[in-house]
């Protein structure tokens, strides 16, 4: 699919295609910075994890209370 054509809808209305591209833009960049903010959150427990000796063991009990 070219840019031109990255539109989800086909519609013989450009103004429609035109607002069916910004939408589809916008989304990518709103689903890019959350999965950003998803990865940081879990380097940063993963690194508390390491850096503090966190088990195995402890974290299975915690996640089956």
């Amino acid at each position: 699919m070219s840019k031109k054509d990255s539109h989800f809808i086909k519609s013989p209305f450009k103004a429609v295609t035109e607002y069916e591209n910004e939408f589809v833009k916008a989304f990518n960049e709103n689903i890019a910075g959350a999965v950003t903010e998803v990865l940081k959150n879990i380097a940063t427990v993963t690194a508390s994890a390491v850096k503090n000796g966190l088990s195995l063991q402890n974290s299975n009990n915690d996640i089956q209370q």
